[in-house]
């Protein structure tokens, strides 16, 4: 082959490869011209590449079914139960009064009881049944011997030995001091302070027609560092009276 068929076969590759090129930049061109592609064509290009989001149902549990209350039972310190009882005041003082009993159910600390109660006056005593005789508590856990309880203290007593603290320690130095004898630990309330608790459970009677009730039962509680007296109902004729009311001391 001459020098001539050479240059002929390099020209028409070399045309070849231009035509081509031109033809890549048409098709390019066009493609731009087309704008974007349709909605539904990128959805089911993205759905190809996306995860889906998987929804759980949520079900709000069934409401716990109601406990059934308990009857509450009093701390190692906290007191179970107060009755009131009546005593003649002065020598050979006793018996019980045909009057109006409370009794009581303590919330609150029997220490935080009797602060509130020393604080209006009342003082914590010791009493023997079978003799009628008095000790009182003196500094020291000194007991002494009583002569007269004073007119200013109401013949009304708060028997609280099951509520005092260390009360059996307590009875047991005065059996070993002064003979063996039925010990109670009572709580005297001066004049003033028993005749208002006295007034306003007798007016809170009134409100429900049992004056002529023969026991009260309230709840001592501790509220905002006073002490809360809940009268909760009235027994008359063996039969109970719902109250709920309150005195504050």
């Amino acid at each position: 082959m001459n020098r001539i068929s050479y240059a002929l076969v390099a020209v028409s590759i070399l045309l070849g490869l231009f035509l081509s090129w031109q033809f890549q930049d048409v098709v390019r061109q066009a493609n731009n011209n087309k704008g974007p592609a349709p909605v539904a064509e990128q959805v089911a290009a993205e759905s190809a590449v996306n995860v889906p989001v998987q929804v759980v149902r949520v079900e709000w549990p069934d409401p716990p079914k109601p406990v059934e209350e308990k009857e509450k039972k009093p701390g190692a310190k906290a007191a179970k139960k107060q009755t009131d009882t009546v005593k003649k005041s002065g020598k050979g003082g006793g018996g019980k009064g045909g009057g109006l009993q409370v009794v009581g159910v303590f919330e609150c600390e029997m220490e935080f009881y009797l602060e509130v109660m020393r604080k209006h006056g009342a003082k914590v005593i010791v009493f023997e049944q079978s003799k009628k005789r008095f000790f009182e508590l003196a500094y020291g856990d000194d007991v002494r011997p009583m002569e007269r309880l004073g007119s200013d203290f109401s013949p009304v007593s708060r028997r609280i030995t099951d509520d005092y603290p260390d009360s059996q320690k307590l009875l047991e130095r005065v059996r070993k001091t002064w003979g063996p004898g039925q010990y109670e630990v009572l709580l005297l309330l001066p004049t003033h302070l028993s005749s208002r608790i006295q007034s306003e459970i007798h007016d809170q009677l009134s409100k429900v027609n049992a004056k002529n009730a023969q026991a009260v039962f309230v709840t001592y509680s501790k509220v905002n560092n006073k002490l809360h007296v809940i009268i909760n109902k009235a027994v008359m004729g063996g039969k109970e009276i719902f109250i709920r009311s309150s005195i504050y001391l």
